[in-house]
């Protein structure tokens, strides 16, 4: 993996939300093989576009490490749903979860 190809995205403590998705539009505009990687700390993300033709890298810090949180929550919806192994920001829009 490049390591001149790596955003790194740092959480503000607020709503992380424009700074991840510039992290992906950046990292697909490098090329294949990219990667996104959140540093430590507490990610705070509301409503999150699609992100299409990514082939890259999604990393975090580590377990417990990099903790992603969705701002959205309506009480029907949880951060992590554990039946289908993906982040729910909206009732059909999710994202697999990658080691973190």
């Amino acid at each position: 993996m490049p390591k001149d190809t790596v955003f790194k995205v740092y959480p503000n403590g607020i709503d992380d939300t424009e700074a991840l998705m510039q992290a992906f539009n950046d990292a697909k505009a490098a090329g294949p093989g990219a990667v996104v990687q959140l540093s430590e700390g507490l990610f705070k993300i509301g409503f999150l576009d699609e992100i299409f033709d990514f082939n890259g890298y999604f990393l975090g810090a580590g377990k417990d490490k990099t903790i992603v949180s969705n701002l959205l929550q309506p009480p029907f919806i949880s951060s992590y749903n554990f039946l289908c192994g993906a982040f729910c920001f909206l009732p059909f829009s999710c994202f697999s979860y990658a080691s973190f």
